[in-house]
């Protein structure tokens, strides 16, 4: 896992995650609205898991599809950062195969597919506790350019 030096201060050894700001809305641990994800870097996958709750509903019984693409876009640009890349969403597409259910974990994973020079592209998923895909997404992330 590559941590950028002055962010150090924001990794939690104790749980093996990194908040890139303390009030985020996908991973701040100050942000009381917040999804307050925790963020694991395994080979060439980050993860999290997620519980939707009542609050997070749109239709009955399901997550609401803003905070569903909330996930995905943040466990991908999580994917760079903990790369050592600081970067942005510039292109994002989503495909809906099921509903996204409240009150089971999901687990939610990104990898990168490709990209060059300053274009990262990357995939993310959300996966149902039976193993069933529910939710997929591609995007295209901008690198930063320095100074």
């Amino acid at each position: 896992m590559t941590i950028l030096p002055d962010e150090e201060k924001l990794f939690d050894e104790e749980t093996g995650s990194h908040n890139l700001s303390q009030m985020c809305f996908g991973c701040g641990g100050h942000n009381s609205i917040g999804l307050k994800l925790q963020f694991h870097l395994q080979d060439d996958t980050c993860w999290a898991e997620f519980v939707p709750a009542e609050e997070h509903q749109g239709w009955d019984s399901c997550m609401h599809g803003g905070l569903v693409v909330a996930l995905l876009d943040e466990i991908m640009a999580q994917w760079l950062w903990l790369n050592g890349i600081s970067a942005m969403t510039a292109e994002m597409t989503t495909r809906y195969s099921f509903k996204v259910p409240l009150g089971q974990k999901l687990r939610i994973e990104a990898k990168k597919t490709g990209g060059r020079g300053r274009l990262y592209e990357m995939a993310a998923k959300i996966i149902l506790p039976d193993g069933k895909v529910t939710v997929k997404a591609k995007a295209k992330f901008l690198r930063f350019r320095a100074g």
